[in-house]
């Protein structure tokens, strides 16, 4: 049984040594001249000069709808860009929520099922709420409370804000874990 193990480390290191001699022999890859280019000279035109005589010309009213339509087109690019962060906080927020059913169906059920019982360490028969904690009240904080709020006022950001200062302590209560701290040896 060693001996076969040993014969693996063996190989595994004359990979390693060809592969390192591989990277070695390569040649090296040239290197391409760039030329610099010129530095801007320390008495530059300042950008004010430059916007000052632009200005002296255009008239107040022009300025006044160029200034009027730059707003409405950066309030349009702010809509659309929360909206992207919205539709994003809600879909993180239906993945964790399925990603934590997943877990408790898939590990914490299973555990606990009758069937299962004789494929469980004797450690772990019995210990479901050390290795899961609180895990179900998160759960059920965030299916049941959270997620259906966030659903219900995606549309008002404001109210996702209010929402998240309101169930703030609803979530520090259901994310407490109370339990002793226990060793599973």
């Amino acid at each position: 049984m060693s001996f076969c193990r040993v014969e693996d480390v063996q190989v595994m290191c004359s990979r390693r040594r060809s592969s390192l001699k591989k990277i070695i022999s390569r040649p090296p890859k040239p290197i391409q001249p760039v030329t610099p280019e010129p530095a801007v000279p320390v008495n530059a035109v300042k950008p004010q000069e430059l916007i000052r005589p632009r200005l002296r010309s255009a008239s107040r009213q022009e300025m006044t709808s160029s200034v009027d339509s730059l707003t409405n087109t950066d309030t349009e690019a702010l809509k659309v860009k929360r909206g992207h962060i919205l539709t994003e906080l809600l879909e993180t927020e239906r993945i964790y929520v399925s990603e934590i059913g997943v877990i408790l169906r898939g590990y914490k059920d299973e555990l606990i099922s009758l069937e299962n019982q004789q494929k469980i360490p004797l450690t772990l028969l019995g210990k479901e709420e050390v290795l899961f904690g609180n895990l179900e009240q998160i759960h059920d904080f965030h299916s049941n409370i959270f997620l259906p709020d966030l659903e219900h006022f995606i549309e008002d950001p404001q109210m996702i804000s209010q929402c998240f200062l309101r169930r703030f302590c609803q979530r520090d209560n259901a994310i407490k874990n109370d339990g002793v701290n226990t060793e599973i040896p």
